[in-house]
């Protein structure tokens, strides 16, 4: 962890790393992978889209970000990442794939929690 002043106080900068897998109905509905109450974030997210359907289109904080074809991945970095969601179209087989989200935030030092 590191440790940055902000504000005049001691906040650690956090970082936690999700990654899951990608299963989903090809019918256009909207699947929420991740999402978090946190407001102060920022983060670099990662979506591989392995196939079952034509296209995996995917939303970050509500908002169409990109579309993927199979076999595709895409990145992306931004501040304020609070919400993940994918919807896939066209065809039968369960949409497949795998997300990774690097996440960093800050949290207020406590002193009863000890830092490795």
């Amino acid at each position: 962890m590191e440790r940055k002043k902000r504000r005049g106080k001691e906040d650690l900068l956090v970082t936690d790393k999700l990654c899951g897998n990608i299963l989903s109905d090809c019918n256009g509905s909207e699947t929420v992978l991740w999402q978090t109450p946190l407001t102060s974030t920022f983060g670099t997210l990662s979506v591989f889209f392995s196939g079952g359907c034509e296209k995996m289109d995917v939303f970050i904080n509500d908002a169409h970000t990109f579309t993927l074809k199979k076999g595709q991945t895409q990145s992306v970095t931004l501040p304020g990442l609070r919400k993940l969601a994918i919807s896939c179209s066209g065809g039968t087989s369960p949409c497949t794939g795998k997300y990774c989200i690097d996440l960093h935030y800050h949290r207020p030092k406590r002193d009863h929690i000890h830092e490795m």
